[in-house]
């Protein structure tokens, strides 16, 4: 072992109320965040040779690399709560209820690192109950820490979690995602995190499926491993240095594409009928622009009034709900094109409404959601 760390478009709805999501099976994501696409990860490069000790480590060199074959916990690893032993060639953690963060430090500070583990639930108290890939621990195990999180049903729409322990105890969980398949216990599953600073990408089984830009970092945080009111086994550790990463788009990378106000070169902008073209045509990502209304309803639209897009004229915010809904946004200039109706924009999202904001959604059938531009990142404001 080597230890060198997201308006009604019709005859009488032109506006396409901001429900899109709702009508067409979107889910809201963060704009400013790269995009999760799902991908192989690409394959560590042909390690160097190690660093000296003390110099910081060469991208691609393997800094902690263990298979658990002796019977004792490797050198240098501190188990800092719950129960922690080498078992069947295998590293046991066991924390005894929901209560108990049992975890495990190791490795060094690293900027830029890849850490990547086989894991399996062997047993567990309930579905909520989760292990994780510590990414910014100190070796003492005290709070503040970051980690990356699996739940044992993975599954549910937090089955993985980035998220912070913070001075105080509690829990600041700044993304959330499902997996497409389920941990449940007795099977090993292969996790991994890529961290460059603040930003990080969750990779599970191989398959990408969150990023997030909000890791809290600190000057000198190492790695760790956390188990909470399960028993997890753990198996084939290893933390990888890796390079800066660019703002370039990765050598072999899959390219993504985003449709700008839905398929606005086939169908009127930022209507359900323009989505739902970009949808079928294979856009992974659909851009739409949200606007408030007088009375505090979110619509989608882009300019600030409706005369380039509508039949009516006028600045959006000073126009009420009643009043949009009767304008026209596509028989005008589709006159062909099918308009359904959408439903109206659910109350639990009118948070968005006292700013414009710009929001993607993702293409693909799922539960809506979305949340305040103030309080999250599913949309980003713009006046």
């Amino acid at each position: 072992m080597t230890q060198s760390h997201r308006p009604r478009a019709g005859r009488r709805t032109g506006l396409l109320a901001a429900a899109v999501a709702a009508s067409l099976g979107l889910t809201a994501v963060a704009l400013n965040a790269p995009s999760a696409v799902s991908a192989e990860a690409a394959p560590a490069p042909a390690a160097p040779a190690p660093a000296a000790a003390g110099a910081a480590p060469a991208p691609g060199e393997v800094v902690v690399d263990e298979t658990f074959t002796a019977p004792a916990l490797p050198a240098g690893w501190a188990a800092v709560e719950g129960d922690w032993k080498v078992e069947g060639g295998r590293l046991v953690g066991t924390s005894a209820n929901s209560g108990q963060q049992s975890r495990i430090t190791f490795g060094r500070h690293l900027d830029d690192f890849r850490i990547e583990a086989t894991a399996r639930f062997e047993t567990v108290q309930d579905g909520a109950r989760w292990t994780a890939l510590g990414l910014d621990v100190p070796a003492s195990g005290a709070t503040p820490w970051s980690i990356a999180t699996m739940r044992t049903g993975t599954t549910a729409a937090n089955g993985l979690e980035f998220a912070r322990r913070t001075p105080a105890n509690a829990w600041n969980v700044t993304d959330t995602a499902a997996a497409p398949t389920a941990a449940g216990t007795g099977r090993d599953v292969r996790i991994a995190v890529e961290v460059h600073g603040t930003t990080a990408r969750w990779i599970f089984d191989g398959k990408e499926v969150m990023r997030t830009t909000q890791v809290a970092r600190s000057a000198d945080g190492g790695q760790a491993l956390v188990v909470n009111g399960a028993k997890v086994s753990f198996d084939d550790l290893k933390v990888t240095a890796l390079a800066p990463a660019g703002r370039l788009r990765p050598a072999g990378a899959p390219l993504t594409v985003f449709a700008h106000r839905g398929a606005s070169s086939a169908a009127p902008e930022n209507t359900l009928v323009s989505d739902e073209i970009a949808r079928r045509g294979g856009a992974e990502w659909i851009e739409n622009d949200v606007q408030p209304s007088k009375d505090g309803v979110p619509y989608v639209l882009h300019d600030d009034t409706v005369d380039r897009t509508t039949d009516g004229k006028g600045r959006i915010r000073d126009l009420t709900a009643a009043q949009l809904d009767t304008l026209d946004a596509g028989s005008g200039s589709a006159p062909s094109t099918p308009a359904p109706a959408s439903p109206p924009w659910p109350p639990s999202w009118r948070t968005c409404a006292p700013a414009a904001a710009t929001c993607c959604w993702r293409s693909r059938a799922s539960t809506a959601a979305t949340r305040s531009p103030g309080s999250s990142r599913r949309c980003a404001t713009r006046g």
